[in-house]
């Protein structure tokens, strides 16, 4: 269980990358300091040795010179000089161990064959040692070879001594990398955590929980989405709810009205003109359940469709809306107004819009005071478009502008609906706006009318 946790996941595949990291650096690195070190000495005895082949050269006749002078050039050098004749026998040697003996070793026998310097390495007792010869030449004919062996053991301990210390401070670092690892690893996976109990706070019916991190990275930007989505699930829940209540509410007391009318019928010996009342108040509340249904079909439908949008112009739009108002306005002697320029064209759902000016004309109507008016106007304002439904009836309170655009939310508390609303008219505009990516905007003053602002994008 303990290899679930995102925190020890990280540790371990960041500690795996630098171990790796760490690894290949000290193996380039050794590889290239034993590299150099043993190139540089290269260089070195490769001078000696040539030196020493021309300064051997006119000495090859003489071999009492020759014997002397070898003694006196090894003290110059850290290492053993032999000089041996064409044929591979030691005809002087610095310590005069070998002379007269042959060697036939390949790097001799290769400065004999291809008359060039020639080195190898070997290990003997413990010893690591590199053996190098340069051919005599005399009229490019060679007439002896120069060998010198010289001990590598100390270039080989310092690149080990190197390498212990390097894997000890890597250990370290290794040790240092695991422990801020885990620390930081804790530290990335804290919100992480937070997140997901939270997630689970959500699952278990907790829709208002949000978690409390203030950072401004990408866990931070989750951390904030995470909190918005809390709270539209939480606003989705509770509209779900009053929407349950509401719904119960508009059919039972339109049903519960309809049953007593009717069973009023059934019991009573009334006259026809009675029926007649009863049966009109009977098909006002059908009607109203009607209308009710109508409404949260187009909210259900509203859920579903796309917009479709396309050129119109919006005098000739709103003069059609106008139109249709003519019976209503007429009974309470309020005038609608259409300040659009006859020129002005939009981009709109032609439909959807019509719904919009509808709902907006309608509220207008219904709230206003007699002899008044609603006035749709457009302007332009810099590179925003704005079209205004402004109306002189009872306006808003200032607590219920926030809301009036909630499913089901009436400013009037009571359901009397004397008014005839639902409370789904402005939810419906409110929806269109979006589904256009417009806004809407409502300014509104008791007693003095209310002014809605569709910023059409």
């Amino acid at each position: 269980m303990m290899f679930n946790k995102l925190s020890i996941k990280m540790t371990f595949l960041y500690g795996l990358i630098i171990i790796i990291t760490i690894v290949y650096l000290i193996f380039i690195l050794m590889f290239k300091y034993e590299d150099n070190q043993f190139k540089k000495n290269e260089i070195e005895y490769l001078s000696y040795v040539n030196m020493f082949s021309n300064l051997l050269k006119d000495d090859m006749s003489n071999i009492t010179s020759l014997i002397d002078k070898t003694p006196e050039y090894g003290k110059s050098i850290d290492g053993r000089i032999l000089v041996l004749n064409s044929d591979g026998y030691v005809i002087s040697d610095e310590y005069n161990k070998i002379i007269g003996e042959k060697i036939t070793n390949k790097e001799m026998t290769s400065s004999i064959d291809n008359k060039e310097e020639s080195m190898g390495y070997y290990k003997m007792d413990n010893e690591y040692i590199m053996i190098i010869t340069a051919p005599i030449l005399q009229i490019n004919e060679v007439v002896g070879v120069v060998l010198i062996s010289t001990s590598v053991t100390h270039i080989k301990q310092d690149v080990q001594s190197l390498r212990n210390q390097a894997a000890g401070i890597s250990v370290i670092a290794i040790i240092i990398a695991f422990v801020l690892l885990i620390f930081t690893g804790k530290k990335i996976t804290k919100p992480v955590s937070k997140l997901t109990d939270a997630s689970q706070s959500i699952l278990k019916g907790q829709l208002n929980t949000k978690v409390d991190i203030t950072r401004k990275d990408e866990i931070g930007k989750l951390a904030l989405t995470f909190n918005k989505m809390s709270e539209e699930l939480y606003k989705l829940d509770e509209n779900r709810r009053r929407f349950i209540t509401n719904v119960s509410h508009e059919l039972k007391t339109p049903l519960a009205s309809i049953k007593a009318l009717i069973e009023s019928l059934i019991n009573s010996k009334n006259d026809i003109d009675t029926y007649n009342e009863y049966l009109t108040d009977v098909n006002v509340e059908i009607d109203r359940l009607s209308g009710l249904v109508k409404s949260l079909l187009a909210v259900a439908r509203l859920e579903e469709e796309k917009i479709k949008k396309e050129p119109m112009n919006l005098y000739l739009e709103i003069q059609r809306i106008i139109r249709m108002f003519e019976p209503l306005t007429n009974e309470k002697n309020i005038n609608i107004i259409n300040k659009c320029k006859e020129d002005i064209v939009i981009v709109a759902d032609k439909y959807k819009f019509k719904e919009v000016i509808i709902n907006l004309i309608d509220n207008g109507i219904k709230y206003n005071r007699d002899n008044g008016y609603v006035e749709i106007s457009y302007r332009e304002k810099m590179w925003r478009k704005m079209l205004i439904v402004r109306d002189s009836g009872q306006g808003i309170p200032k607590e219920d502008i926030n809301l009036i655009f909630d499913n089901f939310y009436r400013v009037d508390k009571s359901r009397k609906n004397e008014k005839g609303g639902s409370g789904i008219g402005l939810y419906i505009v409110k929806k269109i706006i979006d589904l256009h990516q417009w806004s809407i905007t409502v300014n509104s003053q008791l007693g003095k009318g209310t002014e809605f602002i569709i910023e059409i994008g």
